[in-house]
This record gives structure tokens, C-alpha cells and sequence, in this order.
């Protein structure tokens, strides 16, 4: 097991029951100097986290995930952001990332309810301020900490569990994930998220979700996710494309809620002359769907790609399609726009209300599971693309409504929602 983090400010001394008996110094930044990074030691998990106390470190926060903090996908990229959210309002705090959680004994087994036993283990002996859990299952840790009156905040990315279970069953067969199917299992599963005091939802389609599911509204609030915003000459989205060739795109993984094969249903159903692009881990894999529905069109499988292959993709592409039958928001469709390219999604897809709430609309929603309504919706976005008297302009307005619903929410926007949310509810339970 990867010993936990824990961040402390920059003037506190630390030495507590490392493996060497190490002891570090940190000094206070100077002022006019370049900001720090916080600081990080990996320590023993409750000593050196008492020991903040002992010192005389004030607001600690917990920050607990099932996800690998930081890396590549949404999952790693939201945990990233809300840990540097945290850090920048609570001065000391500890951090429980998947490696913390996962004994590498432990490593080869899929049991979700793992990491909540070891999170309990290591926590129950102290005390925060504010608890942060983002992702999987931690029912026991946040009934625990509610009991000892600890404010408990929840980001939960909420999917229909039904749809996904029933794409499941009609593309793959048998549904693996028992605690989301079996009834006794799943109450376990999202105890937490009826126990905590606020559950963090990325959009309405969340919200509707897990109010289904037993949570209250009152205790509901919708943060979408942010995005990293490029700037506007990296992307060159305001630049005429020196390829005629119309391309549709879709970036993202490939499991059967992801709704790929009925993009790829659609694209054989309009006959456009152009390119359909599929990226991400998995793409490369879908061969056998293509030559199913495809009958003429060209479909390319790009599989996993680097930062230059991120980048060539998105300077390739016309338009972005976000096919999902369940989605809780969708992050891709987020940078699609701070691209400047218009995007269609389904109503399955959490981010339309990207689309549907905003006075700039820079994009379309249709029914998911429509292969016949999608289709039409490509050859209808095509057409005005292609429009020899418009087709420039109406390009060009398309990129700058979906820039501008973008920089509402880089990440840097949606961090300080997050700490406004944190704040209100650390001052209520204050009193």
C-alpha cells in the first residue's frame, strides 16, 4: 500500500514515523516570490496527521477517492481538481487516493468495498473539519464520520444504473458488476450518498438520477465538471480548415453505455461523403461494428492517443459527437468546445445541459438510442457546414458560442464553486 499524503502549511516542521525517520523543514514563501507548490510528505498516515495538531495546524480536511489522482481520463482529472481545491482552502488535510486504499495483496481483487474498510481503518482516529469523497463506495467511512459530526461532502457522477445494465445485457450479455445489480448490494453501495450532508452531482441528469435513487434534493447541488481551456492560437479554431473532408468525432472509452454503435449505426444510415474519427482506448478494437453497419463512409479507429495525437484530432474534426445512452456528464464534450467545435450529444448525456441552459446553445441534443434521429442530425449539420453562401459563417458563430459556454467552466471557475460550497457548509457546522 502507497503511504497516504498529507499537506501541512509551508512554516510547519514535520518528522513523524517515516521509514527513514525523516525530517523536513518547510519555509514560508516569500512574498514576490513564485507561488509554491503545496507541499507534500509521505508519511505515516495517523501519526503525522496528529501531529498537525499537536503543532497547532487549524482546518484539516480529509480528501477520499477510488480513483488514481491525476490521471488520464475524467475520473483521475476530476480528483485532481477537487484535491487542489481543497488544498487551497484547508491548510493541512490527508489524502486517500486509490494506491493509499489498495494493499497490494489486495491489487488483482475487484471489490469496491475494500477501500471503504481501509479508509475507515486509517480515519476513525481523527478528526477533519471537512470530508471529501469523490467516487466509488465509502458507506461505513462516511456514516462513521457523520456520526462524530464531520461535515461529509460527496461528488458522485451518477449514471442509470438500469440503461447501462440493459446496453449491457443487449451487446455483451451477462452484467459482471453484482454490487450495482443485486438490490442488498447497491443499498450498501450508496449508503454514503444518502448519509452525507451534500452530494456534489455534475449536472441535472445526476441530480434526477439519484433523487430516483433515495437521495434528498435538499441535500443535491450541481457543480459541472471543468475543463482545461486551450488558448485560442493553440487550437487555431478560428482558422479555415485547409481539409474540405467533413469529419464527426468521438473521443472516450468504449464500454456499452457509451452508445458507440449507434454512432456507428448512424453514420452508415446517412451515407456522408467524409470521415467518422473514433478515439480512445478500445476504439482501435470496434472493427467488426464498423463493417456490420457501414456499408460506405469511411470510419477511423484511432484507439489511445498521446498529447500530439489529442491535439491533431481535435484540429481535424468538424463537429463532436457524444453518443452515450447514460453519461453523467462527459468531459470531452466540454473540451470539444473549448476548441470552438460544435457538438451533438444525447439526452443521456449529463453535458447537454451545457447545451440546453445555455443562451449560446452551441450544439444539438437528440434521443439516445436513436440511430434514425442521430443520422439526421449529421447530414443536417453537414449541410450547413458545406452551405457554399453561409457555411463560413455559420462555422465560425458555431466556434464562438461553444467557446464561450467553455471558458464559463475551466476548471480554475469550477474550483472556486466548490470551495464557495465548502465554505457555507464548514461555517454551518460551525454554528
Amino acid at each position: 500500500m502507497v503511504p497516504a499524503e498529507i499537506w501541512a502549511p509551508p512554516a510547519l516542521s514535520i518528522s513523524a514515523g517515516s521509514s527513514a525517520g525523516e525530517r523536513r523543514s518547510y519555509k514560508p514563501q516569500v512574498a514576490g516570490s513564485s507561488p509554491a507548490p503545496p507541499t507534500r510528505h509521505y508519511l505515516s498516515i495517523v501519526p503525522a496527521l496528529l501531529l498537525c495538531y499537536a503543532l497547532g495546524t487549524v482546518g484539516t480536511a480529509l480528501y477520499c477517492t477510488a480513483d488514481s489522482i491525476g490521471a488520464p481520463g475524467g475520473g483521475g482529472q476530476v480528483a485532481r481538481h477537487e484535491l487542489e481545491a481543497l488544498r487551497e482552502l484547508f491548510p493541512g488535510g490527508l489524502v486517500l487516493g486509490r494506491e493509499q486504499l489498495t494493499p497490494h495483496q489486495y491489487a488483482g481483487l475487484d471489490i469496491p468495498f475494500l477501500q471503504d474498510y481501509f479508509a475507515l481503518g486509517i480515519t476513525q482516529a481523527v478528526s477533519f473539519d471537512l470530508a471529501h469523497f469523490y467516487s466509488g463506495t465509502f458507506s461505513e467511512t462516511v456514516k462513521e464520520l457523520r456520526r462524530r459530526e464531520i461535515p461529509v461532502t460527496y461528488t458522485c457522477p451518477a449514471h442509470d444504473r438500469a440503461a447501462s445494465i440493459r446496453e449491457f445485457q443487449a451487446w455483451h450479455g451477462a452484467y459482471p458488476f453484482q454490487h450495482l445489480s443485486d438490490p442488498a448490494l447497491w443499498d450498501r453501495f450508496s449508503a454514503g450518498l444518502r448519509a452525507a450532508s451534500l452530494v456534489i452531482v455534475p449536472s441535472t441528469y445526476s441530480a434526477d438520477v439519484l433523487m430516483r435513487e433515495g437521495v434528498s434534493q435538499e441535500n443535491l447541488v450541481v457543480i459541472p465538471h471543468g475543463a482545461m481551456i486551450p488558448h485560442p492560437e493553440v487550437t487555431g479554431w478560428t482558422a479555415p480548415r485547409s481539409d474540405q473532408t467533413f469529419r464527426v468525432g468521438y473521443l472516450g472509452q468504449t464500454g456499452p453505455d457509451k452508445g458507440l454503435v449507434y454512432l456507428i449505426q448512424a453514420w452508415g444510415l446517412a451515407g456522408i461523403d467524409g470521415e467518422l474519427v473514433l478515439a480512445g482506448r478500445g476504439t482501435e478494437l470496434l472493427e467488426s461494428l464498423v463493417r456490420r453497419y457501414v456499408p460506405r463512409g469511411t470510419v477511423r479507429l484511432l484507439g489511445w492517443l498521446d498529447d500530439a495525437g489529442l491535439s491533431q484530432f481535435w484540429g481535424s474534426i468538424d463537429v463532436y459527437c457524444q453518443p452515450s445512452v447514460s453519461e453523467s456528464f462527459g468531459i470531452e464534450v466540454l473540451e470539444a468546445m473549448g476548441h470552438g467545435r460544435p457538438v451533438i450529444v444525447t439526452d443521456g448525456v449529463g453535458a447537454k445541459d451545457l447545451i440546453k441552459l445555455s443562451p449560446e446553445s452551441p450544439g444539438f441534443v437528440v434521443p439516445a438510442r436513436s440511430p434514425v434521429m442521430l443520422a439526421e442530425t449529421l447530414s443536417q449539420a453537414r449541410a450547413r457546414l458545406a452551405d457554399k453562401r453561409d457555411g463560413d459563417h455559420y462555422r465560425a458563430d458555431l466556434a464562438q458560442r461553444a467557446r464561450a459556454v467553455a471558458e464559463r467552466h475551466t476548471w480554475e471557475k469550477t474550483k472556486m464553486v466548490y470551495q464557495d460550497v465548502w465554505r457555507g457548509l464548514a461555517k454551518h457546522a460551525a454554528g
